[in-house]
């Protein structure tokens, strides 16, 4: 086994390199998500099909090897790191592109890649595993998030704002904050959009200068002042490269920031 590079990862916050004696060794390289393909039978006026592809499974895996003065203390040590990663759904942190990117995974189970016997020896006190987790979000995330816009005093309404968006996969998920510092507010409608792709969500309740609106598309939810609230229409999703936000409110004057962050996702 040639080892070409140092790597490293963490479950939980934990890190594998605490146990003495472990080395990661290999990581799967990114774009590992499977896609199950659906060709439906409708067609556009240009005659093309409709097609779907859904990213349903991604799996990682961690190459590490164990070395140890016994046999006695690899046992121990393989104890003491399956311990620390069989608990359930967790943040998986590893390397990617120069940088630490995160997945929700869950362990899955390992494989020996090396034959072992029951004695102390140099062939017995030695491992070599191959760790898996399965993602329960097939996409990897940036370990921080990207500021989008940091806006303050905005007063007109309709609103839109330009940015550009990173990552790699297609559709990219923000969070997008609104807070109302002034102005004639109270009961009314906003509405948050994607100007590129026709989404937008609208909340209507009785609106008070203090609120804040967060509407957070990686996690599917809309919030006034920590609370869910209902709403309709979808929350937005964006695309790759310029994008546009957009505003727009039924009250007869306003004084907002907006402030909108992106953990940026890839395959």
């Amino acid at each position: 086994m040639a080892i070409t590079t140092s790597r490293w990862a963490t479950f939980n916050g934990w890190d594998f390199n605490n146990i003495p004696g472990l080395s990661v060794y290999a990581i799967s390289p990114p774009g590992q998500s499977v896609r199950t393909l659906n060709i439906f039978a409708l067609a556009r006026q240009s005659a093309r099909k409709l097609v779907s592809a859904f990213h349903q499974k991604n799996t990682l895996k961690i190459g590490v090897y164990i070395t140890a003065a016994s046999r006695d203390a690899l046992e121990q040590a393989m104890d003491s790191l399956y311990q620390n990663i069989v608990s359930g759904e967790g943040t998986l942190l590893i390397p990617r592109s120069g940088f630490a990117r995160q997945y929700t995974a869950t362990f899955s189970g390992w494989t020996i890649n090396n034959t072992m016997s029951n004695v102390d020896s140099p062939t017995s006190n030695y491992v070599d595993l191959t760790l898996s987790f399965e993602c329960s979000d097939s996409y990897g995330y940036d370990q921080f998030f990207t500021t989008i816009l940091h806006l303050y005093g905005l007063t007109s309404s309709p609103n839109t704002w330009n940015y550009t968006q990173g990552g790699s996969v297609e559709t990219q998920v923000p969070i997008i904050s609104i807070y109302y510092t002034g102005g004639s507010v109270g009961s009314g409608t906003v509405v948050i959009g994607n100007l590129n792709n026709g989404q937008s969500v609208s909340i209507t309740r009785n609106w008070s200068v203090g609120d804040t609106l967060v509407v957070n598309a990686q996690n599917n939810t809309i919030q006034v002042n920590g609370v869910d609230v209902l709403f309709t229409g979808a929350i937005p999703t964006f695309g790759l490269g310029l994008q546009t936000i957009t505003y727009n409110d039924t009250f007869t004057s306003r004084t907002y920031q907006l402030y909108a962050t992106v953990y940026n996702r890839y395959y």
